[in-house]
């Protein structure tokens, strides 16, 4: 039933998506779909996607996540923000089923009712984006949730969670602190408190199914490392041990703190403090209320010996933790997105907070149905879940749809323009080297992000680019395979930065803002 609703919610996002204009993603995005074509071309990458630390996250879980949906999509970008709703629908579902498995109806629907809380002070788009830092979030949750099952009898669970950790950690390095101590947390909990539920057959062909999946995802990364000019994982775990500077503990208590606080803050009607590209602030008294609710819970259920909430909340615990630690390791500005994976962690501290409350609740009414004065109790209760469902899913369908209502960085104006180049080339096999012009924009809105757009452009329209020298690193295992003589050098501009022409360039197509400038290779 429960996976039902949620389809029900997933499907007309979906319905919806496929409807729009055709998807123009620039950027980051762009790059990623870069990656997708050379998957495409039968050259997939060996590493993740590019890390402005010089160096590329662990694995190409994502590409092989998107891989098979672009290819059924004949190459349409469309299909990167369908498989991102499609994901993260199904990680919802898989929240809810995990919860309604161990602790009942009741406690589902408050953990996806948490989750719908925490998505309305998301991003916006967030269900929709493929940005590794983003998409994940929630498979991170229900790993944490699989990990809590086995610790339950469930022995599935841990070759399952396995794989989405690598999933994560592949994706986003910034994951791999909190997995670890999620693995950590784990074999503590399974050494020292034995379940009270009596474990299920070890389900062996899981076991091998997870041991197979797993070999596909770090094998091209090992392999990489080992044979590449330069490895990978070694240069990246070179660069994470290196001393470095980061956020101090004030400013990590704060920002898992504030995670933590969001629920308090929705019912006070409290706004975080926003900023450009910082993570948003609570006042601290928030994240001491919500540390005090979950303290008293997991209090209350160690009293009552309800261990598999007591188990929940240890794994909250070191998620909590782990988050504190990676916040202090980040290097150069603490932008929102290196962190954002942080609110799993105030997720699950209320998710533990209900799962204690529904099971209080069960005990009563178990208590309750003992006496004759209680026969009506089964129907109260089944009325009483009618009603959970239908304010906690519609609810649902109404963020999932405000979140998917505008797709992440979706600029037209590279694509235009990339169309009045190849309608100006004298050949459609002539080879161009793309630049980028010099602009006293900062970085992060200079040409860059459009030029990433347009060289994808040009790559979906069978033309030969090669990416700015610049660049070498960011398109490093995504470049597109050049073969033949570099014939024209095109100057990628803003319209309003650089008006004239550079020597020895003329101007050979506008869009927008964007202008671009070409001349014969060689000659400039």
């Amino acid at each position: 039933m429960l996976v039902g609703l949620v389809l029900a919610v997933v499907l007309p996002v979906l319905a919806v998506t496929l409807s729009r204009a055709p998807y123009a993603p620039d950027g980051d995005w762009a790059t990623f779909e870069m990656g997708l074509r050379r998957l495409a071309e039968g050259h997939p990458p060996s590493v993740g996607v590019f890390s402005r630390f010089g160096w590329y996250h662990p694995g190409p879980a994502l590409y092989y996540l998107m891989g098979g949906p672009y290819l059924l999509a004949g190459g349409a970008g469309i299909a990167m923000p369908v498989t991102a709703v499609l994901a993260n629908g199904g990680c919802l579902a898989g929240v809810g089923l995990l919860v309604r498995r161990h602790r009942g109806l009741v406690a589902a629907l408050w953990s996806l009712l948490v989750c719908l809380l925490y998505l309305r002070q998301l991003p916006h788009g967030f269900l929709v984006d493929v940005w590794n830092p983003y998409l994940p979030m929630l498979p991170f949750l229900v790993a944490v949730l699989l990990c809590w099952a086995f610790l339950l009898g469930d022995r599935w669970a841990l070759p399952v969670a396995l794989v989405v950790l690598s999933f994560c950690v592949q994706a986003h390095v910034g994951y791999a602190a909190a997995a670890a101590a999620l693995l950590a947390g784990t074999a503590v909990a399974r050494a020292l408190m034995r379940s009270r539920r009596p474990d299920r057959p070890s389900a062996l062909r899981v076991w091998v199914g997870a041991g197979v999946v797993l070999a596909l995802l770090w094998l091209p990364p090992i392999w990489q490392q080992l044979t590449g000019h330069q490895g990978n994982l070694g240069a990246l775990i070179t660069d994470l041990r290196t001393a470095q500077d980061g956020p101090d503990v004030n400013t990590a208590v704060w920002l898992v703190g504030t995670e933590m606080g969001r629920l308090p803050a929705v019912v006070t009607g409290t706004t975080p403090q926003a900023t450009f590209v910082l993570p948003s602030r609570l006042p601290m008294w928030m994240a001491v209320v919500a540390l005090v609710v979950f303290t008293v819970a997991c209090g209350y259920a160690i009293r009552r010996r309800d261990w598999p909430v007591v188990k929940l909340g240890g794994l909250t615990a070191a998620v909590g933790l782990a988050a504190a630690l990676a916040v202090t390791r980040v290097r150069g500005v603490l932008f929102s997105y290196l962190v954002q994976w942080a609110t799993v962690a105030g997720i699950l501290l209320w998710i533990t907070v209900g799962t204690a409350a529904a099971g209080a609740m069960a005990g009563r009414a178990g208590a309750s149905r003992a006496s004759r004065a209680s026969r009506a109790a089964p129907t109260a209760s089944r009325w009483v879940h009618v009603a959970l469902c239908l304010a906690v899913v519609p609810a649902l369908a109404l963020v999932v749809a405000a979140n998917t209502g505008r797709l992440p960085h979706d600029d037209p104006e590279p694509v235009r323009l990339a169309d009045n180049v190849v309608r100006w080339l004298p050949s459609s096999h002539d080879v161009v080297t793309v630049r980028y012009a010099p602009s006293p924009r900062p970085t992060l809105l200079g040409v860059t992000g459009s030029g990433a757009g347009f060289i994808l452009a040009l790559d979906k329209r069978g033309v030969q680019v090669e990416p700015p020298p610049n660049q070498d690193l960011g398109f490093g295992p995504v470049k597109p395979r050049v073969s033949g003589t570099r014939n024209w050098t095109v100057l990628l501009d803003f319209a309003d930065d650089h008006p004239p022409p550079p020597a020895g360039f003329r101007e050979v197509a506008h869009a927008g803002q964007l202008i671009a400038y070409a001349a014969p290779a060689g000659c400039c």
